[in-house]
């Protein structure tokens, strides 16, 4: 009897762990991740912990040199679960990004932490709240689209991508992660291979698919930055 409720109780444990801190609501409907989100909006920098530096080095200078390098300073960036806004204040700390930023988010809470967050770039800055599928902008809309961390968490990631391939403009660039490492096998159908992934970036059309930095957490690789550029 002890050991059945210690099986038990490991079972338990690891649902919890796993539906938590791995696929945060995911298998269980967008309204659960929504209050996942919305949950956790005021300490999710806290547990992130990402340094302005480490934010630079992972999501600022590669989109700058890889992105804004051909697109131009002045560049118009759709960023598909703007969370914290992560992504606009790593562009709005680099020299080379003039530019705008529209973010977009499903969770009201994140927004609100996402509009303090901007508060010094207002002029420059926009926020929506919606979701990915459908994206509610027309079509060839931005310059740049990018979703960071956050794919694997909506409802149909395919779906997601085709929505943030269809607001791009001609010539312009995808910017998205795609989870790696130990934890990408927790979440199966919601994860592709990284050669999955990119077969199924090449069938939306986009070329120049190239794989930046890795970012990791608690030691492990857990994201890939990936680049796709939209034909003009």
């Amino acid at each position: 009897m002890i050991w059945l409720g210690l099986i038990i109780l490991a079972v338990v444990f690891f649902f919890l762990f796993w539906n938590i801190f791995v696929t945060q609501g995911a298998y269980f409907g967008k309204r659960i991740v929504r209050w996942f989100y919305d949950s956790g909006a005021e300490v999710y920098d806290q547990v992130k912990q990402n340094s302005l530096q480490e934010e630079a080095d992972w999501l600022g200078t590669p989109i700058a040199e890889r992105v804004l390098a051909q697109l131009g300073p002045q560049a118009q960036l759709l960023d598909v679960a703007v969370g914290t806004a992560r992504l606009p204040l790593a562009l709005f700390a680099m020299p080379s990004f003039i530019g705008k930023t529209v973010g977009l988010d499903f969770s009201p809470k994140m927004l609100a932490e996402a509009s303090r967050n901007l508060a010094n770039y207002t002029t420059r800055s926009a926020l929506v709240r919606g979701e990915a599928v459908p994206l509610p902008f027309p079509a060839a809309t931005f310059d740049a689209v990018s979703s960071i961390e956050a794919l694997e968490f909506m409802p149909d990631p395919h779906a997601a991508l085709r929505e943030m391939v269809r607001v791009l403009r001609p010539g312009g660039w995808l910017v998205v992660t795609n989870r790696i490492g130990p934890m990408a096998t927790l979440m199966p159908v919601r994860v592709d291979s990284p050669q999955a992934f990119n077969a199924f970036l090449t069938s939306l059309g986009l070329e120049e698919i190239s794989t930046g930095p890795v970012k990791q957490y608690w030691g492990m690789d857990f994201y890939a930055l990936i680049f796709a550029r939209k034909p003009s």
